[in-house]
């Protein structure tokens, strides 16, 4: 078998569920009480052994890639054959029982951390089959849904279209009813991952079209249910004039077919519309784009913390150079490159983004778990206050991470040097293949946007504001465990003064002559919340070592571990956690706000044929 490229710390993930996510409380109540710790371990074990297939696979896909042939069919790596095989092997043993979202998560960040390419394929099966069960008719239901479960089929998420990407407004996609009940899709998508292939008999295409081709905006926009090859009623299949006109030369994910579909464009294209319901398309979705931007954050943080084992490795391996207390003793032996200060640096930048942002997708996945708890014990409240905590988390796990994610990548290849930039490692494919993930499933700007104005109010008497802000101070009571922490505590509560402060200066910008200026403050806002909310993990994670240190016969392994915890947590802090206040000034400057001249941003100031701009 070729080298497996994936990296993963089992030790860590094992911490974050049990001592973090404290799974044995999640796991007491419904609906997850017939599971045990024991059950959940297992199901890692099986996404663990999954893995090494995954990762093995990882740089070979991507130097085949996908490719249109001739005929329309696209050629995906060889690899993918055996791979899907023993995947869906791997499905049909491990989905259909009801976990909680920690675990998901855990599952989830090992098998896009692997092979993200690959896992794009059947990838949107979970949310398809949620959607269908929720919303779709018995028939649609019926036709659909059983082999969507087995993965004999799978499902894609098509809205991107030519003219519209980030504006989901300027969808032109039309769906005509015909007569029947069932509707004809006309239009064209694009960069539709996963978007055609062989590997299951069946896809169904989730599609956001018009129901009137006249209508314009987002309330006639209407979600179709579309197979690529349509279920008659005599139980065969009919090709349905779905057609693949290009597939995506990218940057990465190379080994994931980002189609370009035509629909109806060789005959008629049949589509049940969702529910039979026409032009509610946006509000059916809405759980579905939660789950895909979680899942951005799942692939940023799978690829971004095999990215720093990878470094960490390397850096306990190359001797280079002498310390640095000793570097002009031209007779001191060479060093390990972990031992220079910086490279510590950029270790411990990066172990705290990687360990922070899996605990900030925990507070997403904590708080979808204790909504469906608190929704079968009966308590509606408390489940609602949950699942807008959830959707407060969404914009900032999407985008802060696949940011950081980022970062990890570019301190990962500076750590490994001239061979992390070469293609014999697989430090740039990771750079190559998250570069994407702060553009799709709604680019970081529109998370940023989504976050201050839909799920914040600009501040104004925001609900949510007040519960992440009591979360917080709760948070920072913790700090009377551990007094030697109380620095560390001081910092993170400064911190949280300063973002109410700038919410409170956000909400009177937003009611008086200035109010565009949010628009170049939301990045910086959402910035402050996932930096702010790293901290509070890498703090807890903290105490919580703290707390185990002081228990008798620890192995020296765990000694270092838990040591390690509390390093991390304070390089965080002090390094990172500052630029929280920095925005919060920057914001607070009403001089900071400035726009490009009008006479640049004019669409008449461009480029001409050669390249040039005219004076």
């Amino acid at each position: 078998m070729t080298k497996n490229a994936y990296r993963h710390d089992r030790r860590e993930m094992s911490f974050y569920l049990n001592e973090i996510a404290k799974l044995d409380s999640v796991l007491a109540n419904a609906p997850y009480d017939g599971l045990t710790s024991v059950d959940i371990e297992m199901l890692v074990d099986r996404a663990e052994e999954f893995s090494r297939h995954l990762g093995a696979a990882y740089m070979q896909a991507d130097r085949e890639e996908a490719r249109l042939e001739d005929g329309g069919k696209v050629r995906l790596p060889t690899v993918f054959t055996d791979l899907w095989r023993r995947y869906v092997t791997y499905w049909r043993e491990t989905h259909g029982t009801v976990i909680p979202y920690e675990a998901q998560q855990v599952n989830m960040e090992i098998l896009s951390g692997a092979n993200p390419a690959f896992i794009t394929y059947g990838g949107f099966n979970i949310p398809a089959i949620r959607l269908i069960s929720e919303h779709g008719t018995p028939r649609q239901k019926e036709a659909l849904l059983p082999k969507l479960k087995t993965l004999d089929w799978d499902a894609c998420f098509c809205v991107t279209e030519p003219k519209a990407g980030s504006d989901v407004s300027m969808v032109t996609s039309c769906a005509t009813p015909d007569g029947s009940g069932l509707h004809l899709v006309t239009g064209e998508k694009i960069f539709i991952s996963a978007g055609m292939h062989e590997m299951t008999d069946n896809t169904v295409y989730i599609v956001l079209a018009r129901s009137n081709a006249r209508s314009a905006g987002t309330y006639q926009m209407t979600c179709l249910l579309v197979p690529k090859y349509w279920p008659e009623e005599d139980g065969t299949f009919t090709p349905n004039n779905v057609t693949c006109a290009k597939i995506e030369k990218k940057m990465g994910l190379k080994a994931c077919a980002n189609a370009h579909l035509l629909f109806g464009a060789e005959g008629p294209t049949r589509a049940f519309a969702l529910g039979d319901r026409v032009n509610i398309g946006l509000l059916q979705l809405q759980s579905v784009m939660q789950e895909a931007r979680m899942g951005t954050g799942l692939f940023a943080l799978g690829m971004a913390s095999s990215a720093y084992l990878h470094a960490l490795d390397f850096a306990r391996k190359r001797v280079q150079g002498r310390s640095f207390m000793r570097s002009f003793d031209m007779k001191a032996p060479h060093c390990h490159i972990i031992e220079h200060p910086d490279v510590q640096r950029m270790l411990l930048e990066m172990q705290g983004l990687v360990e922070g942002s899996r605990g900030l997708i925990g507070k997403l996945t904590g708080n979808l778990s204790a909504a469906a708890s608190a929704r079968a014990a009966g308590d509606t409240e408390l489940a609602a206050r949950h699942a807008q905590m959830a959707q407060l988390y969404t914009p900032i796990v999407k985008a802060y991470v696949s940011d950081q994610a980022w970062r990890v990548a570019e301190l990962s290849m500076q750590v490994h040097g001239g061979v992390g930039y070469c293609a014999d490692l697989p430090i740039e494919q990771y750079a190559r293949d998250i570069r994407i993930l702060s553009i799709w499933e709604g680019t970081n700007y529109i998370q940023a946007q989504d976050l201050v104005r839909d799920k914040l109010g600009f501040g104004r008497k925001s609900r949510n504001l007040a519960y992440f802000v009591e979360d917080y101070n709760a948070f920072l009571l913790e700090g009377d465990d551990e007094p030697s922490l109380a620095r560390e505590f001081a910092a993170c509560a400064t911190a949280l003064e300063a973002i109410v402060r700038t919410m409170e200066y956000i909400a009177s910008v937003s009611a008086g002559d200035t109010p565009e200026a949010i628009g170049q403050y939301c990045t910086r806002i959402l910035h402050m919340f996932g930096t702010s909310v790293v901290a509070q993990v890498l703090l807890r994670a903290a105490v919580i070592a703290g707390k185990r240190l002081k228990e008798p016969d620890l192995s020296s392994g765990d000694v270092t571990f838990y040591e390690g915890k509390i390093a991390s947590a304070r390089f965080f802090v002090h390094n990172l956690l500052p630029a929280v206040v920095r925005d919060s000034s920057v914001i607070l400057d009403n001089s900071s706000f400035i726009t490009m001249h009008h006479g640049i941003v004019a669409p008449t100031h461009a480029a001409d044929e050669a390249g040039v701009y005219a004076l």
